[in-house]
């Protein structure tokens, strides 16, 4: 799943107010909590703990962050036992501010492997229903 949104603010703002997953739960609206548990942004290594608000299962989901090119580029690896997500966030540069784009690729093992094409509608539809109008907010309301 990509989502891309445009936003008029500097491609290091723009980076640094989204992929912070420690930070997540300001705008996110399916997180209800999000803190780093070992290291600190923005260190390679560093792992966030999410916990999911109970209308999206209430679930403790653990995001190591993979990689990192400060101000450009994030990809954190984590998620639940069955599920795995890799999440990477790119912000490029425009002439008019910057352009953030969510790659999240999501697999599922074991018995949850048949529904991995529905989880992955599911996602997308919250995403582009839910996700990305908050994002797009929170990205306009940057100081």
């Amino acid at each position: 799943m990509r989502f891309v949104i445009p936003t008029p603010a500097p491609r290091e703002r723009a980076f640094e107010a989204v992929a912070d997953f420690g930070r997540l739960e300001e705008w996110e609206p399916t997180i209800a909590s999000s803190s780093w548990t070992e290291g600190a942004w923005p260190s390679v290594g560093s792992r966030v703990c999410l916990i999911t608000k109970p209308w999206f299962s209430g679930a403790k989901l653990v995001y190591p962050l993979d990689s990192l090119e400060p101000g450009r580029s994030a990809r954190h690896t984590g998620g639940t036992e069955p599920i795995r997500s890799v999440d990477t966030i790119t912000c490029v540069k425009r002439p008019t501010g910057s352009v953030v784009i969510i790659q999240t690729d999501l697999d599922a093992h074991g018995a949850w492997s048949p529904l991995a094409p529905v989880i992955r509608l599911g996602i997308g539809v919250l995403g582009s229903a839910v996700i990305t109008p908050a994002m797009r907010g929170h990205l306009e309301n940057l100081d």
